[in-house]
């Protein structure tokens, strides 16, 4: 989905679809952490909390936002009202570059998304 079907949804349906997503993303990791062997799972570094809990390797990369999903919903009607020249760029793909991992803010979005654009010719 694209900018121009974002700011169609109402409020309700976007936190709804950023929720589904947050969800869907959450569970599609820890089915795919259990798919894999032991031995697998073995080799991956071990992963722990700021507090020194350790985390199950895989699980532990798992993406995440630790924004509340109304948090993520704004940011992206944000993106898609400040920088309408890229509302091409898929809704999912700003979900995911907001998450905790990669961290990015919508000016960063914004710039590498302007970056791969072609050029018109003059």
């Amino acid at each position: 989905m694209i900018g121009e079907n974002w700011l169609r949804m109402t409020p309700t349906e976007r936190l709804y679809f950023v929720e589904g997503y947050r969800k869907g993303s959450a569970a599609g990791h820890l089915d795919a952490c259990e798919l894999l062997s032991g031995t697998v799972r073995d080799r991956l570094p071990p992963a722990s909390t700021p507090g020194g809990i350790t985390l199950d390797p895989c699980q532990a990369r798992a993406r995440s936002w630790s924004v509340g999903t109304e948090a993520v919903v704004k940011q992206v009607d944000e993106f898609y009202s400040r920088f309408p020249d890229t509302r091409e760029v898929q809704v999912t793909n700003l979900i995911q570059n907001l998450s905790d991992q990669a961290a990015l803010t919508i000016e960063q979005i914004h710039e590498m998304a302007s970056e791969q654009r072609p050029r018109s010719k003059l």
